[in-house]
């Protein structure tokens, strides 16, 4: 998987209060803003579990209608690589 093709905005997601939707599958996972600007990348096996009570979600919520974008991911394993890629896409 290429990470430079992956565009967070056409991939599934749902809004940040709405979290408890999120897929039990491993997943790289994307909050995005209403100007289409990633906030924060992170990758989980459960992403539903994650997000109860994820460090990042107070601070989120102040932004505003943040959106969570996911990518499932198989096998597991991939997940730190690929979410190293796509924190650092230069690197």
């Amino acid at each position: 998987m290429n990470p430079a093709s992956i565009n967070p905005l056409e991939l599934p997601s749902v809004s940040l209060s709405m979290r408890a939707q999120l897929p039990e599958k491993p997943a790289i996972y994307f909050a995005i803003d209403t100007s289409g600007k990633t906030q924060y990348i992170g990758k989980s096996i459960n992403p539903r579990q994650r997000w109860i009570h994820h460090h990042h979600y107070i601070n989120l919520s102040r932004i505003g209608n943040i959106r969570i974008a996911w990518l499932e991911i198989s096998p597991p394993e991939k997940l730190p690589e690929l979410e190293k890629a796509l924190e650092n896409p230069t690197e």
